[in-house]
């Protein structure tokens, strides 16, 4: 029996004891007995038990002797056999360290006596360490030397010939040292309106959520049978990222079926991300999203990955907005009530933002871009319509004294942001009384009184030659002509002829025995701005 290692990057191979000289085909080593050996199975597996690989370590202890055909060896000479002892300590110290930087890496033969079958082999062997013990009192140093190697492997690719054995062990799929999936679901604090008809009476809201989803795992280098050379994608991060990728999720409605290791044997509940439990499950652990009306699905799905090289480690990290797939975007409405502005009366303001959410995922190719605005106009088109009850039950619930007009609006804007998918609008209604003008969109009356009760009174001044204190004045008993001018200013709304005023100064004429002294229009078509103004003169007892 003899213990072989043959360099994965050099194919060198080293002699590990087991025969009296370094044979054909062998390029060094350390001649002696048969080693001793052990060999430790540790099966890998997750924190729920399931099975993702072995790890071996091999344990390799020996004595080391002299090459019978040294002639430097002469115990009579002085330190010609104690200088031989250390050259194979030398041998054992050095073994493979020229082979920088993939020193200790190789495949690993440990065969039976006269090279008969059934040789235990490991083609990924990695040297972890080698141990010169102190020398025992009978050899001094200058007869054998015993020498330890431990190795690490978690390829073993031998094949049994055992009557009753299962022959070569079946490789796993993907070598990995260790994976890790999780699912993390929580509320958000963006809302949207219960389907498409919020209204006054009812203003049901619905919640979102965010969906993440986090799956790692580190790899290991994967060599051929021959031990000299990497499989393809047998990079240590490409066994991760090619694990990684048998878990991706694209669509968190869609069941999983299989455990980590892809086996559907032992995972027959099956499992729901969007409800984080058991599809169609009784109990109150996870939430009942894709049973809803209209059913929840999952938005703006973006991805971060990281690699670690030097471990050979692979992370994705996938996130989705979970929301009603009737809506594809969350909105925020504010109404502001404000009463009694310069005496004028009462308005309400509403703003609303709508967030667009994307529906592109990265399974579709197209992850470099989003429909996050075209969700936000969606949303803006369904809304906008409804925002005049909602204002109007907003003045309800303030204790409005009068009507808002949630036909007119006062102002009104719109913001558009593509990049951000994102639609801002105000609006703003009033509870002022409506214009008197057909087709006014605002309308400003004023009304000048002059001497309007008489009170003015006529008085005659007497100039008096030398009065120092001034002319006389005196009452005749009777006043002054009265007089009213009444201007209303109105802007029209777009396409309107030019109007006629007289609805709106007609209320505020004087009556009886009056007189119209002065009239005058103006129109400028292109501002739609309007401006008629009477003057009348009248006596206070009508004649």
């Amino acid at each position: 029996m003899s213990i072989i290692y043959t360099s994965n990057k050099s194919s060198k191979k080293i002699l590990i004891g087991g025969s009296h000289e370094i044979s054909t085909g062998v390029q060094g080593g350390i001649i002696g007995p048969m080693p001793r050996y052990s060999i430790n199975r540790e099966n890998i597996s997750t924190g729920d038990g399931t099975y993702i690989g072995t790890k071996f370590t091999i344990n390799i202890t020996g004595t080391a002797c002299i090459n019978s055909n040294d002639n430097a060896q002469d115990i009579t000479a002085k330190g010609q056999r104690q200088s031989r002892v250390m050259g194979e300590a030398l041998t054992s110290l050095q073994v493979l360290r020229e082979e920088f930087p993939t020193q200790g890496v190789g495949k690993l033969e440990i065969g039976a006596y006269g090279g008969l079958p059934n040789i235990i082999t490991f083609t990924d062997a990695r040297l972890l360490s080698v141990d010169l013990p102190e020398q025992s009192e009978e050899n001094a140093g200058v007869q054998t030397l015993e020498y330890s190697f431990a190795f690490e492997a978690y390829q073993e690719k031998s094949n049994n010939t055992n009557t009753g054995s299962t022959g070569k062990p079946a490789p796993a799929t993907y070598l990995l040292s260790s994976v890790d999936e999780s699912w993390e679901l929580s509320e958000n604090d963006a809302f949207f309106y219960e389907a498409d008809t919020p209204t006054t009476a009812n203003d049901t809201l619905r919640k979102t959520y965010t969906l993440t989803h986090t799956v790692s795992a580190t790899g290991r280098k994967r060599y051929k049978a021959a031990g000299t050379s990497l499989e393809t994608d047998g990079e240590a991060f490409r066994q991760a990222v090619l694990w990684v990728k048998t878990r991706l999720v694209s669509d968190p409605r869609v069941e999983i079926t299989e455990d980590l290791m892809g086996d559907t044997t032992f995972f027959s509940s099956k499992f729901l991300p969007i409800e984080m439990n058991k599809p169609d499950a009784s109990d109150d652990l996870g939430f009942k999203l894709k049973s809803g009306t209209p059913a929840y699905k999952g938005y703006n799905h973006t991805r971060s990955v990281s690699s670690d090289q030097s471990v050979g480690s692979y992370s994705v990290t996938d996130t989705w907005v979970i929301s009603q797939e009737s809506f594809e975007s969350t909105h925020s409405l504010e109404f502001n009530f404000e009463g009694g502005i310069s005496g004028e009366g009462a308005v309400v303001t509403a703003n609303a933002t709508f967030q667009g959410l994307s529906t592109i995922d990265y399974s579709s190719g197209e992850s470099s871009k989003t429909d996050k605005y075209a969700g936000a106009l969606k949303a803006f088109g369904i809304i906008k319509p409804l925002i005049p009850d909602l204002a109007e039950q907003v003045y309800i619930d303030s204790q409005g004294e009068y009507a808002l007009r949630k036909d007119f609006k006062l102002n009104e804007s719109v913001a558009h942001n593509k990049v951000a998918g994102t639609v801002t609008y105000s609006v703003t209604f009033n509870d002022y009384d409506p214009p008197k003008i057909t087709d006014a969109v605002s309308e400003n009356v004023s009304v000048n009184y002059n001497n309007d009760k008489g009170e003015q009174k006529l008085i005659a001044a007497l100039q008096v030659i030398g009065r120092a204190n001034g002319p006389i004045i005196q009452d005749i008993g009777t006043t002054q002509i009265s007089s009213r001018t009444i201007t209303v200013d109105a802007v029209m709304k777009r396409g309107s002829a030019k109007p006629d005023g007289t609805a709106a100064i007609e209320p505020y004429r004087p009556l009886g025995n009056v007189y119209l002294t002065t009239s005058t229009e103006s129109w400028n078509p292109n501002t739609r701005a309007y401006n008629k103004s009477e003057t009348w003169e009248y006596n206070q007892d009508g004649e």
